[in-house]
């Protein structure tokens, strides 16, 4: 079982097992809700209030680069470290955005990783253009969570486009409901019955109208965030002239339960082939939910009595904003369930409920651990106080550094992890922003900036673009340190609410070390989310190192801006904070919230600070490094290629394949090295420890006469040729007409185009599109050669138009009487139709030319009306209609057959009941059931999905105390379902119990037969073995002598249990005299088995254990 099938059947258990019953020992716990300190004070009149930060997640991205660029491939190389605890879940992705607006957004989300306090992971990847970007664009690498919670964000550099085609640029989109217009990022709240579409202004810059459509997907949360199931919404199609601007309208299709998402929207033609950037907008859909942003391990392996300290971070329903359509869900009272399991899937911890305190979304808990526990998976639900389960989520806690030792048991035992230190929580809403720690900055402090906030709701910022590496939150209310230990902060998240609307200010540096005089490059982004009639705007400023204060950038109401500012730098060496204030106004109203940048300032290289100035000194590590393209072999998948480097001062060195996740030395020198490189961009990378000295791209590529399959490089296939020619007719008095032909010649060394009947030849290019060509009356073979081996060939005919006739020399006209032609349709089908039994078959008939009669024969009879339809109604079996009809030039005939097929059908296949191993010794109580079941279609076509319920009656007393519902995919034909897996029930006790399936439960599927959905069985559970014990002392005695007979039945329910053997015959019962005790046997004189019998009273189950006694015979001398 692979470890994410493990991770989704443990939570399968745990929503279906856990949080609706208490089948487990549920253990509630108290939490510690961080609250922040308020300080208020007047600035300009204004009033303002200060908090402190909360940080939950020190994950950061390092070192972004573009090592390459072809064409439109970007080649890129960066590396996520993390500083504290245990990071689950992070998934990365490039953005691209031209004049600061988004129009491109690749994620890397499939396989999310994990990262251990400490641990760096290099990565590379290559991002493909679409085929129609032309321009500049700036390139940001973007690190979230897979529940949108951001960690890092940073801008790589700009690249220029020149795409090969050009597309449809939209511009001036926005969502529409029920006539109101909202920006894309305002996160409008929707009901489940409300139409919601997305608008913009369409141009067509392809030189020629298309045909387009829309094409949606939909992600929770946010674009990082997994893909989900929508409703079906048939798109239309349109047609867009050339360079004429459109209005485009397309109905968003919408998810199916309460949260906020991020829809996709593309155009695309009718091939499927995409012609616009993606519109990203974000909505919520109206109801109850809850959010898990993000849980917070301190280590990643505990033993039994351990302490697991988690730090949750959390969220109330996406639709409780201010300004919200549907006024807002309203939650109190939430409970979050926790239950800790190993990487093998046994469970290390007790259900553990957790009261979630209003006004705080950021929870400290700490969990008892029962059992060792290695690589922990974190299975979480939050409830309301009726039990309504509103969210279920898993975490894998693998690090990347772990995942190859954890395949070793002796591996596993030696994994330990630095315990989390930075833990701050919040009062009021979470706006979250992740920083990420430069590890080889040692001993630098954190610094706490404030944060200015009015008091009055806050909202929730569902559409979040926060940049940061350290992940600071800002709220109403008090707050407390629970942790320290960040060296450095080269990003910071402020989150800054006026009135009703919040607005979330991100800042970092490109970097945390400088050189003294160089220039800081700040980048920034705010967000304005709201539904109200807004009209907030602010900025964003900073205090360079020469003490001026500085303007990073503006906004205005609901935009999503993103700043990119070079500063003055600081003129002397040492550890730096750069002051941050953002500030937002609403008329009279200034708020504002306050922070510092940290950051070292250095000496240049070879250089070091003596007090006054920089002095020079041992040079820093530094690396050179070439590497040369090679070509694979055909068949092969990788070539081999040398590889020269030099990497000085460093205290780590190495030299890897990043692409291939590959070491290829720790060496700090190497000289025409081969190493092995596989198809495509390879990133090799110089390294001192972690850090980054040197990057360049190497490329593989196949051999000629050879392409790449995905796996190898496979030989390509000698010449071929694909041609097809049209028909043409020759206009009375003509003697030839016009043809069109479309060939493609491919590895060929001649191509060329020629007619064979004619011997002219007609094109020597290797490819023809609708190529015009006159050909004379009659049939010409049309070839593609390569030289003048023919590849493929087509004929191409030139015949007299109507009421004409070849004469030798021109198409002459004659009087013809022409015949009749026929079209026969059943149901709209020419030939054949396929339908249900019992449904009803329209038949419809059109002719040309002079019609005297048509007549019908087969399974229809009698004369017909000429062009007209006939309607048959509940056809039962399969059929036959034929209808001839006759004019002066001749008849015309058409057979139309229709096929009936038997309605869908489903049925119970299989049930079975398999008690657990685990009982209660006093009562014989399992402590579960675990059942299996699968669904057949006997019918005659295929289904979609449907929804089964299983139920348990205990003791078969008619009363089903057990429900569960699953889904089916769909079934085709005579096709069962998989087995469905469920544990039930718990503290079941044996004896007769009932199972009751009821498929389809909610009719959804048209069947033939409805009555054979349901299946009721009853199924008995046996008596456990208790597993009886018996021996004897001594085990061998002389003739004559006794034996002591000691029993345990390990159990002490009830049952009539005997001893029986020679001189023995006790009986007992355990339940009234205990499970254990002795019995005499004896005198013995032979051989004696004896035997422990028990018999459960109410099933008559019988349980036996024997032993032996040996004799030794007494010899007496005669």
């Amino acid at each position: 079982m692979s470890q994410s099938t493990r991770l989704s059947w443990l939570l399968a258990i745990f929503v279906v097992a856990v949080l609706p019953s208490s089948a487990f020992a549920v253990e509630t716990i108290k939490t510690e809700s961080v609250q922040a300190e308020d300080i208020r004070l007047s600035t300009q009149g204004k009033e303002e209030v200060v908090q402190r930060p909360i940080v939950v997640a020190t994950t950061d991205i390092r070192d972004p680069q573009i090592v390459a660029k072809n064409g439109a491939d970007v080649t890129l190389l960066f590396t996520l470290f993390n500083a504290e605890g245990v990071q689950s879940g992070v998934v990365y992705g490039v953005e691209l955005r031209q004049d600061n607006r988004l129009v491109d957004v690749v994620t890397f989300n499939e396989q999310p990783l994990t990262l251990s306090a400490g641990e760096s992971l290099p990565v590379s990847f290559t991002y493909h253009a679409p085929s129609f970007f032309s321009g500049t664009y700036a390139v940001w690498i973007v690190a979230k969570t897979t529940s949108g919670m951001p960690l890092s964000l940073y801008k790589v550099g700009d690249v220029l486009l020149q795409g090969s085609v050009q597309g449809v640029s939209l511009s001036d989109c926005s969502v529409q409901v029920a006539g109101e217009k909202y920006s894309l990022t305002a996160g409008v709240d929707v009901s489940d019955e409300e139409a919601m579409t997305i608008d913009c202004v369409a141009l067509n810059q392809s030189g020629q109208a298309i045909d387009v459509g829309p094409q949606f997907t939909s992600h929770e949360r946010s674009v990082y965030g997994p893909l989900v199931e929508t409703e079906i919404v048939t798109g239309k199609q349109m047609t867009l002239p050339k360079e004429v601007a459109t209005n485009i309208s397309f109905e968003i299709p919408k998810a199916k339960k309460p949260q906020a998402y991020d829809a996709v929207f593309e155009l695309v033609t009718d091939a499927g082939v995409v012609v616009s950037p993606k519109v990203i907008a974000h909505y919520v859909l109206q109801g109850a939910s809850a959010t898990v942003q993000n849980v917070i391990f301190d280590k990643a392996s505990y033993a039994s009595g351990d302490i697991a300290d988690l730090l949750i971070t959390w969220s109330l329903a996406a639709d409780a904003f201010s300004g919200a359509r549907g006024g807002g869900t309203a939650l109190t009272a939430l409970s979050l369930s926790v239950a800790v399991a190993d990487m093998a899937g046994t469970f290390c911890s007790s259900p553990t409920i957790v009261s979630l305190q209003n006004g705080s979304t950021v929870t400290a808990a700490k969990v008892p651990i029962i059992g060792t526990c290695v690589g922990p998976q974190l299975l979480v639900g939050i409830s309301t106080e009726n039990g309504a389960l509103l969210t279920s989520q898993s975490y894998e806690y693998t690090p990347v550094m772990m995942q190859e030792e954890l395949k070793s048991p002796t591996a596993i035992s030696m994994v330990v992890f630095i315990v989390l230190g930075i833990l701050v929580a919040m009062a009021g809403l979470v706006i979250v922003a992740i920083k990420l720690l430069q590890y080889v900055l040692k001993n630098r402090e954190i610094l706490h900036p404030k944060q200015y906030e009015p008091t009055g709701s806050v909202r929730e910022s569902v559409s979040l673009l926060n940049i940061s590496a350290v992940m600071i939150s800002f709220g109403l209310g008090a707050s407390v340190l629970l942790g320290v230990g960040v060296t450095s902060v080269e990003a910071i998240t402020i989150n800054v609410a006026s009135g009703m609307d919040t607005v979330t200010f991100m800042v970092n540096t490109d970097k945390t070390t400088y050189v003294v005089d160089e220039s800081v490059q700040v980048f920034g982004a705010a967000f304005v989310t709201g539904c109200g009639n807004s009209i907030v705007s602010g900025g964003l400023e900073v205090e360079d190192g020469a003490g001026i204060i500085q303007t990073v950038g503006t906004f205005t109401p609901y935009s999503s801006t993103m700043f990119d500012q070079s500063v003055v730098g600081y003129h002397t060496p040492g550890n730096k904070n750069m002051f941050t204030r953002a500030y937002v106004e609403a008329g009279n109203i200034l708020n504002s919230a306050l922070g510092n940048l940290s950051m070292t300032v250095i000496c240049g290289a070879n250089a070091v600070f003596d007090g006054t100035n920089c002095v020079s000194t041992n040079p820093s590590p530094a690396a050179a490094l070439s590497g040369a393209n090679c070509t694979i072999a055909i068949g092969e998948g990788t070539c081999t290629t040398n590889f020269n480097w030099s990497i000085t001062n460093a205290t780590a060195p190495s030299v890897r394949n990043v692409t291939t996740n590959t070491v290829y030395s720790y060496n700090n020198t190497g000289t025409n090295e081969s190493r092995t490189i596989q198809y495509g961009t390879n990133v090799v990378a110089a390294f001192n420890d972690m850090a980054t000295l040197e990057a360049v791209p190497v490329y593989g590529t196949c051999e000629p006469e050879s392409s790449w399959d995905g796996s190898i490089c496979a030989a390509t296939a000698a010449p071929s040729a694909t041609i097809t020619t049209s028909s043409c007719e020759i206009v009375a008095g003509g003697n030839s007409c016009g043809i069109t032909m479309n060939w493609e010649i491919h590895a060929a060394t001649s191509p060329n185009i020629y007619n064979y009947t004619t011997a002219v030849p007609y094109s020597t290019s290797a490819s023809g599109t609708n190529v015009p060509q006159t050909i004379s009356y009659g049939t010409h073979d049309i070839e593609a050669r390569d030289g003048v081996t023919v590849l493929n060939q087509s004929e191409a005919t030139a015949v007299c138009e109507n009421n004409t006739a070849w004469d030798g020399m021109t198409c002459a006209t004659i009087v013809i009487n022409s015949a009749p032609t026929l079209t026969l349709t059943a149901n709209g089908d020419i030939g054949a139709t396929t339908i249900t039994v019992g449904d009803d078959v329209t038949l419809a008939w059109n002719t040309t030319g002079v019609i005297d009669e048509c007549l019908a024969s087969g399974d229809w009879s009698g004369p017909k009306v000429i062009d007209s339809s006939e309607l048959m109604t509940n056809v039962l079996s399969n059929r036959t209609f034929t209808l001839i009809c006759t004019g002066p030039g001749g008849s015309a005939e058409e057979t139309v057959s229709v096929q009936t097929i038997a309605p869908a059908n489903l049925v119970p296949a299989g049930l079975s009941l398999n008690p657990s191993s685990v009982f209660n010794p006093v009562t014989g109580v399992y402590d579960s059931v675990y059942v299996q079941y699968s669904v057949h279609n006997d019918g005659g076509i295929s289904v979609g999905a449907f929804t089964n319920r299983l139920s348990f009656d205990q003791g078969g007393d008619g009363v089903y105390e057990n429900s569960v519902e699953s889904i089916t995919g769909g079934l085709s034909v005579g096709a069962d379902s998989s087995l469905f897996p469920v544990y039930l029930a718990s503290n079941v006790p044996f004896g007769t119990h009932k199972l009751r399936l009821i498929v389809d439960t909610f009719d959804v599927i048209d069947e033939g037969d409805e009555s054979d959905n349901e299946l009721v069985v009853t199924l008995s559970v046996p008596v456990p073995d208790p597993g009886l014990e018996l021996s004897a002392n001594p085990k061998t005695v002389r003739t004559g002598q006794s034996t002591v007979l000691s029993y345990d039945t390990n159990a002490t329910f009830p049952m009539h249990c005997e001893i029986l053997g020679p001189q023995v015959n006790y009986d007992f019962n355990p339940s009234v005299s205990g499970a254990t005790g002795t019995v005499s046997a004896g005198p013995l004189t032979s051989k004696s088995e004896f035997m422990l019998r028990c018999t459960e009273p109410t099933s008559n189950t019988i349980f036996t254990k024997t032993t032996w006694v040996e004799i030794i015979p007494t010899i007496q001398e005669i």
